[in-house]
């Protein structure tokens, strides 16, 4: 096989007999070509190890068949669930997936959009952006697709895909004051995060109209990694006079609040309730079943790259904002709170 390299679309279209512009159009998916030309120009291009400069194709007006997805990472469950919503949805296409990861760091997120929007894919989606305002000028400028998922809501200009983080917020802190809940503690995530504030402000409303403060020594940001709900956790617990409900504003976190009370000694939830939200496959098989708020994660991802299609085949549609709904999930990690004589220690 010859070095991929050095073969060029010419020598293909020698070895297929036939033109250059005919290769381009087999690389390029279109319809109006006979298969018995596309089986001879692939055959061609197969044997001769021949692979497609996708840059080179967009900027001679061809389209790369390849969707961009810009994701913090991929060690986290929601991002898994997430990424597993928007691959299935994509292998349903013609059209293949480039994952580029930027473990939340702000400036490789800009420098993934400057090289992606350069004609490297077709569209993009964007996962829980950090540093939108960097970019977001780029983006437009080069008429690039794009859809974002998780972020700041700018309805003029941009499709967005989210669920009701406010909303569901309120049904936990409806579901713990329900249960008699007084002293209840709430770990968030990164406050640059729209999704992180809208659950602290969903959370903070219900409890500010039962009548229940939210001190600042209760309400600790975490950054949405199970790490910070332990050490979080910790710090809750001890308190002189530590919660009796501790919500995690993502399951996450709740997972590493349990290991930081089961340390303790506590009993989840004859001791200590622990909530989550997001409602990954772990809150359920987990020992107790955690109590949270169930998003409809693949279907975010899903939903997201169908919006982008709709972008890539009709670049003058009107942005969009879909906001899909949550649902409270009761299981084991939540009851009445204990006697204070009952607290250990």
């Amino acid at each position: 096989m010859s070095d991929p390299k050095q073969v060029t679309i010419f020598d293909v279209a020698e070895a297929a007999g036939v033109s250059y512009s005919t290769v381009s159009r087999v690389v390029n998916k279109y319809v109006h070509i006979s298969s018995e030309t596309r089986a001879r120009v692939q055959d061609a291009m197969e044997e001769l190890g021949y692979v497609a400069d996708q840059r080179a194709r967009s900027l001679a007006g061809g389209k790369t068949n390849v969707i961009g997805v810009l994701a913090t990472g991929i060690d986290a469950s929601f991002m898994g669930e997430l990424l597993i919503g928007i691959d299935a949805r994509v292998s349903e296409t013609d059209m293949d997936m480039l994952l580029c990861t930027t473990h939340s760091r702000k400036g490789k997120e800009a420098a993934y959009v400057s090289k992606l929007s350069n004609g490297m894919v077709d569209g993009l989606i964007v996962t829980v952006p950090l540093a939108l305002s960097q970019y977001l000028p780029t983006l437009q400028s080069r008429s690039l697709p794009y859809v974002l998922v998780d972020t700041d809501n700018e309805p003029r200009s941009t499709s967005l895909v989210k669920v009701a983080n406010r909303s569901g917020a309120k049904q936990m802190a409806e579901h713990l004051v329900a249960l008699g809940h007084r002293r209840i503690a709430c770990i968030s995530g990164r406050t640059v995060l729209q999704s992180a504030r809208e659950r602290i402000e969903g959370f903070r409303e219900v409890l500010g109209a039962a009548g229940i403060a939210l001190p600042s020594e209760l309400l600790i940001e975490g950054d949405f990694l199970r790490s910070s709900g332990y050490s979080g956790g910790q710090r809750l617990l001890e308190l002189d006079q530590p919660p009796t409900a501790i919500f995690a504003s993502n399951d996450e976190m709740a997972f590493g609040v349990l290991q930081a009370a089961k340390e303790k000694g506590l009993l989840v939830p004859d001791h200590l309730s622990v909530t989550g939200f997001d409602n990954v496959a772990e809150a359920q098989w987990a020992s107790p079943g955690l109590t949270t708020v169930h998003q409809p994660i693949r279907e975010i991802g899903e939903r997201a790259v169908e919006m982008l299609l709709s972008h890539i085949q009709d670049p003058g549609l009107t942005p969009a904002v879909l906001e899909l709904p949550t649902k409270l999930i009761v299981r084991e990690t939540s009851g009445p709170p204990p006697a204070q004589e009952d607290w250990p220690g």
